[in-house]
């Protein structure tokens, strides 16, 4: 029962539609007000937004009793996993080991990638919006189309040592949300085809994709560096996508987005919008954090992270014992006595 966790383990999920009562009001400041500022407070103004990422939301207490504000943790924006086609993960599996339901909810979320990454081709050369499209069971690569709007890659990477080095690959060595993905695309009118870097060859991969509009980048964080592959293999890849970001060819997501939205202290420069907290801090020295903590610590319970990390690791919880918050942040400052948990 239940699939993948981003953190490991087993994830139950549960899936909401985006215009569920139950979250009007997160919807509203977030994806309404929020998201359309997001990439300004970031320093990412020259880019767009994830084709695919997610936010991980802390609830906490709201103004009035009984109410509840959510407060983004950290963003993922580097390789997100689709779990409806997680069955088809595996060495010894593909799409077919998907079920339909599963199939079907996955490719409501594949088909909308597809027109959202035309839209925004479309936005950048004044173009039309595409039609919306169908959804049929497809397990393998639609055709292209004779004419695409656009052409874009979908660029994996298939990391040498099997699949202990591959483990979101399916039997056939492609990652198993991508096929779903690619007809995402294609439904939407553009071409989309499946592109593997090739770190030995970086220069032919390089004069290869320079046939594409836009890049859908599908490398899990970490894989370009496992042992085997060519030393550089990351920086090298990174470089290139950059230069395909000043061409004006999208990435998604690009090196930048990955390094500025994935790290914690993108959590400070959104510390005023409606999902941040003002008291939110980032410290680059020892001084900086002894004196940030005592002062926030004495305030209200804190969460504290690592800039990069995943699967849970550098995260601390931190309460204050056998004394009361002070009532403003700066009020009062921790004692080297205080006591926490």
């Amino acid at each position: 029962e239940g699939g993948m966790s981003a953190v490991g383990g087993v994830n139950i999920p549960t899936f909401y539609a985006p215009d569920d009562p139950l979250f009007a009001d997160l919807k509203a400041k977030f994806v309404d007000h929020d998201i359309p500022l997001l990439m300004d407070a970031m320093s990412l103004s020259d880019q767009p937004l994830p084709i695919l990422w997610t936010g991980d939301f802390i609830p906490a207490d709201g103004p009035t009793p009984g109410s509840t504000i959510y407060i983004v943790g950290e963003f993922n924006c580097s390789c997100v996993g689709i779990s409806n086609f997680g069955a088809g993960c595996g060495e010894d599996k593909d799409l077919t080991n998907v079920t339909d339901e599963n199939y079907l909810e996955g490719t409501r979320l594949t088909n909308l990638i597809g027109l959202k990454a035309v839209e925004a081709l479309d936005q950048m050369k004044g173009s039309a919006a595409p039609a919306a499209s169908g959804i049929a069971r497809d397990n393998g690569l639609l055709p292209q189309p004779a004419s695409p709007k656009y052409k874009l890659a979908h660029i994996g990477f298939e990391s040498p040592g099997g699949y202990a080095f591959n483990t979101d690959k399916d039997k056939n060595g492609t990652r198993y949300d991508s096929i779903p993905i690619c007809n995402g695309v294609i439904r939407a009118g553009a071409s989309c085809e499946l592109v593997k870097y090739t770190p030995d060859d970086h220069d032919g991969f390089a004069e290869l994709i320079k046939q594409y509009d836009a890049f859908i980048v599908r490398v899990n964080p970490g894989q370009l560096s496992n042992p085997g592959v060519k030393e550089g293999a990351q920086m090298r890849f990174d470089a290139l996508m950059r230069e395909m970001v000043k061409m004006g060819k999208p990435v998604w997501s690009s090196p930048d987005v990955q390094t500025q939205m994935g790290a914690k202290d993108a959590l400070v420069q959104i510390n005023q919008l409606s999902c941040g907290l003002p008291d939110t801090y980032a410290y680059y020295s020892p001084e900086d954090l002894i004196a940030g903590f005592k002062k926030t610590a004495a305030f209200q319970p804190r969460v504290i992270k690592q800039n990069r990390g995943s699967a849970g690791e550098g995260i601390w919880l931190v309460w204050l014992l056998e004394k009361d918050y002070c009532a403003n942040l700066g009020d009062a400052l921790l004692e080297d006595d205080d006591k926490l948990k």
